[in-house]
């Protein structure tokens, strides 16, 4: 059987392989393997993510029939059915892996918000599981000097709804942390960034970042990569020679982090994780 941590390494390498412009979707389904489920499936992971049609979780993770239990709901929240849902998974089908995935520009957390903010309904229609689900995350957040239309504000309402996710299917299923604190199970919080094909995901004060390719100096290049990175100890980036043809954010990367801590290899592709010396 697979394990939490070998389920989460088959989505992000599912992931980086999205994020490099290849896929093994492309070939078409396994008709050999949709066979084989006609006996049962084996999800390696719960995927619990928003209705929006930008964010396909098979398509962004790199999962064929059977890999994936999936769970939409607009704006990903948490409420007794998508907690039935994944506890039927790791019950009845022992998958080890709950994740959590927010997403860029979110239009039902957009509306929330701006229902909070202003008592006014942007849609047409109201939407009160979705208010009263965000409504502990937004309110405390929607203080004096708030841009709460900024992208940079509304991305911080998902990264904090996705943990208030997590927290809340330990609170609503005994199953889940249980088995959660029992080491049978993980729950990992991920955020997804529509324009990069790439997700944030944030564990272990680790976070990987989109780091610019097409600054013509390495005077711009540095300047750049260290607005991006600030003060975080640890970064991962995906790199190829397309992605980075004159080797400016490579060099800039390894002058501001100077251990490689990690490298994997794949299509061609290098993963670094990189972190300062004092790490």
């Amino acid at each position: 059987m697979i394990t939490a941590s070998e389920a989460l390494q088959a989505l992000k390498d599912g992931n980086n392989r999205v994020a490099a412009g290849y896929s093994r979707l492309g070939s078409g389904i396994d008709q050999n393997q949709r066979l084989r489920l006609t006996d049962g499936q084996n999800p390696l992971a719960v995927v619990i993510g928003c209705s929006d049609s930008r964010v396909p979780l098979e398509i962004i993770f790199d999962q064929g029939l059977g890999d994936l239990f999936v769970v939409r709901v607009a704006g990903n929240i948490i409420n007794p059915s998508q907690v039935e849902s994944a506890e039927y998974a790791v019950d009845q089908l022992g998958t080890p892996l709950v994740v959590v995935l927010g997403h860029e520009g979110c239009g039902a957390v957009t509306a929330a918000v701006e229902e909070l903010r202003t008592d006014t309904p942007p849609l047409r229609l109201r939407l009160p599981t979705l208010m009263e689900a965000l409504r502990p995350v937004v309110t405390p957040m929607l203080t004096d000097g708030v841009p709460a239309f900024s992208d940079d504000f509304l991305d911080r309402v998902v990264r904090a709804y996705v943990e208030h996710s997590v927290t809340k299917l330990r609170e609503m299923s005994p199953l889940i942390a249980q088995r959660e604190k029992s080491g049978d199970l993980l729950l990992f919080e991920a955020f997804f960034v529509n324009t990069a094909l790439d997700y944030h995901c944030r564990r272990n004060d680790v976070e990987r970042v989109r780091f610019p390719v097409d600054q013509p100096t390495i005077e711009t290049c540095r300047a750049r990569v260290a607005e991006m990175v600030g003060k975080r100890d640890r970064v991962w980036m995906l790199t190829a020679h397309s992605m980075d043809p004159k080797g400016l954010t490579l060099q800039v990367l390894r002058s501001l982090f100077p251990k490689e801590a990690e490298r994997r290899e794949f299509f061609g592709i290098t993963l670094r994780l990189f972190a300062r010396g004092n790490s």
